[in-house]
């Protein structure tokens, strides 16, 4: 090595010049230093980074373990409610099983109706007398009473006048019929047989064979149908109803009436039609309409006997 020559002791470079080798050592010494002073912060930077981290992990599991402290009272708190309720449940039947039970009227064993009570329901109402019952009925009764009479009077006036009655006799004469009802002969067989329908013979025809059935069917069903309302009398004493009963026959006697009258009106005009038939018939309409009040159901205990 030649003289003069100086060796860096820090790199090792050969310089001749020994303020240069001066000036980068202190640039690399500044350097150094830099940096070591630098690094503490970055290094507690980091530190505060990782305790906050784990603070937070600390808070975390603090409220998980929190939470699940709290379901756990929750689930003891339901189990101790169930529990009660199970008491009291059982507490409740035995207070049950142990109350007696009273009977308000116990029975004998030698006489077991000793202590019964009649019934007083539905079937003593319907053994009650009804004042409604007893004033409707006594009306109806005497509707029928009239239109029965006014079946033996004459119907029509004037040539073949008959009643009810004789059509009757006519009807179910058998072979004596000549004898009996010969005014409804001579209304069949002359009035309706010569009244000039129509212009048209074969609808003359038709119209006097409906004429005639309608007399000879409808008469006998108008007499029915008054006998068949003759039941009124059992609901006399207000203990019988039969509502429906006297209610149908008493509207199908008007609708024979009625029917029988048109039959009457067709064939002899309205003007011949007598006033006892006209009477008769009203006094079955009256009948119907009277017995639409007729009450006297069993929950309403006949409605007027207060």
């Amino acid at each position: 090595m030649p003289d003069g020559v100086s060796h860096c002791p820090r790199c090792g470079a050969v310089s001749e010049n020994f303020d240069d080798v001066l000036g980068r050592m202190k640039k690399e010494v500044a350097q150094c230093l830099s940096e070591y002073r630098e690094e503490p912060i970055v290094l507690g930077a980091k530190e505060r980074t990782k305790a906050e981290r784990q603070a937070e992990k600390k808070d975390r599991f603090e409220l998980l373990a929190e939470v699940a402290q709290i379901k756990g009272e929750v689930q003891a708190l339901r189990g101790e409610v169930e529990r009660l309720q199970a008491a009291q449940y059982a507490m409740a039947i035995q207070a049950a099983q142990a109350q007696p039970v009273v009977y308000a009227q116990a029975y004998s064993q030698e006489n077991p109706s000793a202590g019964y009570l009649p019934y007083s329901g539905r079937m003593h109402r319907k053994r009650a007398r009804s004042r409604n019952r007893i004033i409707l009925s006594a009306l109806a009764l005497v509707l029928l009473l009239l239109s029965v009479a006014m079946f033996f009077l004459p119907w029509v006036r004037g040539e073949g006048a008959f009643s009810g009655y004789e059509a009757l006799r006519y009807l179910f004469a058998g072979s004596r019929k000549n004898d009996a009802g010969a005014a409804f002969s001579v209304y069949l067989n002359t009035v309706i047989a010569e009244h000039p329908f129509s212009v048209n013979e074969i609808v003359s025809d038709v119209c006097r064979a409906f004429c005639t059935y309608l007399l000879k069917f409808g008469i006998p069903l108008y007499a029915f149908l008054l006998v068949f309302g003759i039941p009124i009398l059992l609901s006399l004493f207000g203990r019988i109803r039969l509502a429906g009963w006297h209610r149908c026959f008493a509207w199908t006697s008007f609708f024979a009436a009625l029917a029988i009258f048109g039959g009457l009106c067709w064939v002899s005009g309205f003007s011949a039609v007598s006033v006892p038939f006209l009477v008769g018939g009203g006094a079955n309409l009256a009948r119907g309409i009277l017995l639409i009040f007729y009450r006297g159901k069993w929950d309403l205990w006949g409605g007027l006997e207060n």
